[in-house]
């Protein structure tokens, strides 16, 4: 237990009476350096991951979805993230998958969005979304992430909307060279 004692020296002057305070402090032992964060591998963040999507009740939607970007982007990698799973063209991240309890998210990235602007017009006004940053114009705002809302019954409403989408979004990327 640290234990820190408070002194008080008084002085008379001129008829007034001053109290100094004196705080004698022990330092606590040096625990030594510490990491601020702890190396995650890929293999443990994969593992992570699958807890998650078990744990969210969402497998078979995470599955689909997942699916869904596979085939429809032949070229992209996945990275599994903290909250999801992210899909990578090249080296840059266009799309993610979030995933949390009863539902999952399906964020389209600013670098998406500028490719096919007007394809996701529709998809933002038929379908529940969020933006990052929060209460920005989804289309409009050009720094904008959309994330697209799903339960599993409007993931089976609105599944071919989001398969078109990532097409558009995927033959837009092909048709740029990049």
């Amino acid at each position: 237990m640290d234990i820190s004692l408070l002194t008080f020296h008084g002085f008379a002057y001129d008829g007034k009476t001053f109290l100094a305070k004196q705080v004698e402090v022990e330092a606590a032992a040096d625990p030594g350096p510490r990491r601020s964060t702890r190396y995650v591998s890929r293999a443990e963040k994969r593992e992570r991951l699958a807890r998650r999507v078990e744990d969210s009740g969402m497998s078979e939607i995470v599955g689909a979805a997942k699916s869904m970007f596979e085939e429809n982007w032949p070229r992209s990698r996945t990275e599994p993230t903290a909250t999801g799973l992210r899909f990578k063209l090249q080296t840059w991240s266009y799309a993610r998958i979030d995933v949390w309890k009863g539902g999952v998210g399906i964020v389209f990235f600013p670098r998406a969005k500028a490719l096919c602007l007007e394809e996701f017009r529709q998809p933002v006004q038929e379908i529940r979304h969020g933006t990052w940053p929060q209460n920005r114009e989804p289309v409009e705002d050009p720094d904008t992430q959309i994330q697209f809302k799903f339960t599993a019954e409007e993931w089976e409403e609105h599944k071919e909307s989001l398969s078109a989408l990532t097409t558009a979004v995927y033959e837009a990327w092909e048709n740029s060279g990049q």
